[in-house]
Formats: structure tokens, sequence, C-alpha cells
């Protein structure tokens, strides 16, 4: 039941993302069943995109409460406390598409996996 939930609330996020973005359509799957992780990796031009569309204040809202898992790029603006961040994700996607060869990946977790500590949402950003 739990896998089911987490493929359908992932399989949301891709559309909304292929919708907003118009580009995101093309996101590469991210599965890692051992750690209980599935996502989406962005390429540079979709995380601009995405960045500059409602995703990210949805994904906001939606995962209000629950705790979500930031890891940064080397040189972020932003300060990290053990994966977690003051930010929103509107900004953490700005700052990230801003950089060259900026992408996030986005996983949705099970977080009654030991390996993800509570944690319902990952969001790491990647640039050159």
């Amino acid at each position: 039941m739990r896998s089911t939930t987490i493929l359908t609330v992932l399989a949301g996020t891709a559309i909304v993302m292929g919708i907003a973005s118009g580009t995101a359509a093309a996101a590469t799957p991210l599965v890692d069943p051992g750690n209980g992780r599935l996502g989406v990796s962005l390429t540079p031009g979709e995380t601009t995109a995405v960045s500059e569309g409602p995703v990210p204040a949805l994904v906001e809202r939606a995962f209000a409460g629950r705790t979500t898992g930031v890891r940064l790029a080397p040189g972020s603006s932003y300060s990290d406390s053990n994966g977690r961040i003051d930010t929103s994700l509107e900004d953490l996607f700005r700052e990230t598409a801003s950089h060259p060869g900026g992408y996030i990946n986005a996983y949705l977790t099970d977080p009654n996996n030991p390996a993800n500590q509570d944690v319902s949402l990952v969001i790491t950003e990647h640039w050159n």
C-alpha cells in the first residue's frame, strides 16, 4: 500500500512538472528500491523551466509539515544543517538554474525506511 502511495505521488508530481514546464516530460526517472526512493533527475533546461513556474511552490505546499531533506551543491549560498536549509524550494530551484549546468534531482522516499531518517522528500542540487 505504501509503495502504491509513493508511486501515485511520484506520477502526480511528474505530471504536474510536465504540465507546468512544458519541457519536463523527458525527466529521467531515478529508482533506488533498497533505500525506498523514487525520483526524477531534471536536465539543466528542465530545472530552469521548473524554476520559472509554480511547481516548487506547489511541491512545498504538498509536503508542508513533512521533513524535506536537501543536499546542496558546493558553493551554494544557503547554509546546510544536516541536509536541511532555511529557504524555499523556489529559491533553491532558482539558485540551481542560475549556475551553468545546474540541475535538480528530486526523490520521494519511504519515511519508514531507516535509510531515510523520517524524510519524505529529498532535493539535491548539482552544477558544474
